[in-house]
């Protein structure tokens, strides 16, 4: 099981364990404190985005007005029978509708819109009648665009221009459809009330003018079709019938009743041929008999012989002439036959055709009736007027841009507070550092260093003097109401405002009838005479060389109430000058002198001045200004002075942003 513990506990810290960092939860009321202290970037974020709309808003941008036409899609057609299908009204489902809207888009409708209104002439939609200038937004693009692609611009053609002016209309113009309605709108967007009022008119009449053209062109090409269609038609069924004329003519066969007769005929030749067969046979049979019996002698015999064989001879003839006949029937009645199944076949073909052709020609008269009667398969149910006022609507563009400013402003604020390293409350600090935040000073801004001390002259209950106090408060009872007699400002870099906590401290002490000697310790980088009218030229360097007594270097500020020695720059490197004995004894002298020493000692990091310093003083206070003061260069400065075995008493956070 892992535990959480403290950063460099020396227990983990012996056996090379990492410290266990905590998340750090999210600070809501630090948040909203850091929003509040950036209140015055919030509001000049908000003012400059507001100051921009309202530029674009009344400046800039151009008036739009809208006016829209109403159409509504025919639902009902006139009764047509059978041919009406083919020029029935347009649908009225959904996709039909959607479909018309796309339409009332195309390029074929808006190429018309543009001709009409001699869109092609007027600036708004033909960009090219304008000239750009070169320092505006489309104007420096084009400049770039051309240098990056090494082209020049090239004046566009007629058809060029007219697929711009095209591509302009189409922006301009929207076309809805009303949902669960066969409504739709066409809503045209200019500059001008009128303007916009006559192309979505202009657009609703070219629609209805396509609609009707376009079934007038639907109409003649039908009729041609049907046309074409019925000559056809008729050439197959005057084609048909010839060749049923033809077959009457090559095959003698005329209807039914001729090949009925000649099937009597046929019957009768067979019923004749058999009965000739059967006298023939009977005669044949007679003559065979008296043959054999032979009566020749007998005269009746010979006469009857003759008698029979003349009827044989007879008989033969006939059955032989009605076979041939029966034999010629037979030929024309299979002739006949199969004449009148061909025959039955063209007359149902020429019947089909017939129809077939009636069908068409009644659907090319009616047609033809309807030619020129074409509708348009939508209605206008209101006509555009007048467009009304619909951009930039300015009273949101500003609300937006105020909006967006704040929270622009607030997320700068928010982010600068994220990037900064610093530290930004008290408890961060003391957390970071292990230390006591001794007072937090507020930051008195709009005024100069010597204006400072005045101000807190004049304002003796503000916060700023209230942190003093506080600060001269947490000093005495810090090591156990031990009170600390040469006290040292120190901070890590320049600029974070430990001069002014010495100088407000020293004046502080003053109160309480101490005698107080403030002494400028930063002999590289003087800045008393930021703060005091009168500064002695000679300072601490010229002291601890020799050549000024200390008593000339000091001199008594009334209006404060204290004493001053500050500090010139030398020659000589400073922490030469503190590392003698004569800056020893130096203190040792004045500490005999006076109640309270006060050190304004020079920043930590960049020399060893402090190192030296330290030596001689009872407490040390570490200043770090408020939100600015990288945390990892406050760490080594604590290092650095510890390091030295300086005596820590506590941190200042200063210049803190709020009510001073």
């Amino acid at each position: 099981m892992f535990h959480q513990v403290k950063n460099g506990h020396p227990a983990f810290q012996q056996f090379g364990v990492a410290d266990i960092q905590p998340i750090a939860p999210l600070d809501i009321s630090g948040l909203l404190r850091r929003i509040w202290l950036g209140k015055y970037v919030i509001m000049i974020c908000t003012l400059l985005a507001v100051l921009a709309a309202g530029f674009y808003a009344f400046r800039v941008a151009q008036p739009r007005y809208a006016a829209t036409t109403t159409l509504e899609i025919n639902r009902s057609s006139v009764p047509y029978t059978e041919i009406g299908q083919i020029f029935s009204d347009q649908g009225t489902d959904p996709a039909h509708i959607n479909t018309q809207v796309a339409i009332l888009q195309s390029k074929h409708l808006l190429t018309q819109v543009v001709a009409a209104r001699d869109l092609m002439a007027d600036p708004e939609f033909n960009r090219y009648l304008t000239p750009i200038p070169p320092l505006s937004l489309i104007g420096v693009r084009n400049l770039l665009r051309n240098f990056l692609t090494g082209q020049s611009d090239v004046t566009p053609d007629s058809h060029a221009v007219q697929e711009k002016t095209v591509q302009n209309l189409r922006a301009a113009v929207t076309a809805t459809a009303l949902r669960d309605t066969y409504v739709f709108q066409i809503t045209a967007i200019t500059s001008t009330p009128e303007k916009s009022a006559q192309i979505a008119n202009t657009l609703a009449d070219v629609y209805l003018a396509d609609q009707v053209a376009g079934k007038r062109a639907e109409t003649e090409m039908t009729l041609r079709w049907l046309s074409d269609k019925v000559s056809e038609l008729r050439g197959q069924l005057e084609m048909r019938e010839a060749a049923i004329n033809d077959l009457r003519t090559q095959t003698h066969v005329k209807d039914q009743t001729t090949f009925d007769a000649l099937d009597r005929q046929a019957t009768d030749a067979a019923r004749r041929l058999a009965a000739a067969q059967a006298e023939l046979d009977r005669a044949q049979t007679a003559l065979d008999r008296t043959t054999r019996a032979k009566p020749i002698a007998a005269q009746t015999g010979t006469i009857y012989y003759d008698s029979l064989s003349a009827d044989v001879a007879r008989y033969t003839r006939q059955v032989a002439a009605l076979s041939q006949f029966q034999t010629n029937l037979q030929r024309q009645l299979a002739e006949s036959s199969a004449g009148m199944i061909q025959l039955d076949q063209l007359r149902r073909e020429v019947d089909a055709t017939r129809v077939t052709y009636e069908t068409f020609l009644a659907r090319l008269q009616q047609a033809s009736t309807r030619r020129g009667l074409q509708t348009a398969g939508s209605r206008v149910l209101a006509t555009a007027s007048p467009g009304t006022y619909v951009a930039p609507r300015k009273v949101l563009i500003l609300a937006a841009a105020g909006l967006l400013g704040a929270l622009g402003g607030g997320g700068l604020v928010v982010l600068a507070g994220a990037l900064r390293s610093g530290f930004g409350t008290a408890a961060a600090l003391h957390h970071a550092t292990g230390l006591p935040v001794m007072a937090q000073t507020p930051r008195i801004a709009g005024r100069t260093s010597k204006q400072v001390l005045d101000w807190l002259q004049q304002n003796p209950n503000s916060a700023a003097a209230d942190a003093s106090r506080s600060l001269r408060t947490a000093l005495f009872l810090a090591d156990h109401g031990k009170v600390p007699q040469v006290i040292m400002f120190t901070s890590t870099l320049h600029g974070e405002g430990k001069t002014t906590n010495a100088i407000a401290l020293a004046n502080t002490l003053a109160k309480l009838d101490k005698s107080v000697l403030l002494i400028e310790a930063d002999m590289r980088h003087s800045s008393f005479y930021q703060y005091f009218q009168q500064v002695p030229q000679m300072g601490l360097a010229a002291v601890l060389q020799g050549d000024t007594p200390v008593a000339e270097a000091i001199f008594p500020d009334t209006h404060n109430g204290f004493d001053m020695l500050a500090a010139r720059p030398t020659a000589q490197n400073p922490a030469d000058l503190l590392a003698k004995p004569a800056f020893a004894a130096l203190l040792t002298g004045l500490r005999q002198t006076y109640d309270h020493i006060i050190l304004d000692a020079p920043p930590v990091l960049p020399f060893a001045d402090v190192a030296l310093l330290v030596q001689q003083t009872d407490a040390v206070i570490y200043t770090v200004q408020w939100n600015k003061t990288p945390a990892h260069l406050v760490l080594m400065g604590c290092d650095a002075l510890r390091a030295a075995r300086a005596p820590m008493t506590g941190l200042i956070l200063a210049q803190v942003a709020g009510q001073a």
